[in-house]
């Protein structure tokens, strides 16, 4: 679980999990990938924000406005289970945080 922007009060962002070490870290790959398709409808999308997890769900917003719940417990696919607007006005353009 992340449930911090910077994974703590702290904001260490730091992991305790030993999964990744200096010897295997160059085998990382992308495990998938999750269409978010918010700009093709007209706004600008602005990745820049944190995602938090929470018990393999991960929680996000597209930086227009769009909020999004994702399914990521099977570890290799990520399925979208719902997403809401956040009332954002759409002149405001992509939110920096």
């Amino acid at each position: 679980n992340w449930l911090h922007p910077f994974q703590n009060y702290d904001a260490h962002r730091y992991s305790r999990l030993a999964q990744i070490t200096r010897d295997n870290v160059a085998n990382l790959k992308m495990a998938f990938a999750v269409p978010i398709t918010t700009g093709l409808v007209g706004r600008t999308s602005n990745f820049q924000q944190h995602a938090l997890v929470d018990d393999g769900f991960m929680y996000f917003d597209d930086g227009g406005g769009m909020i999004y719940k994702v399914d990521v417990r099977a570890g290799n696919r990520a399925k979208i289970v719902w997403k809401a607007n956040g009332a954002v006005e759409e002149k405001r353009g992509p939110i920096c945080q």
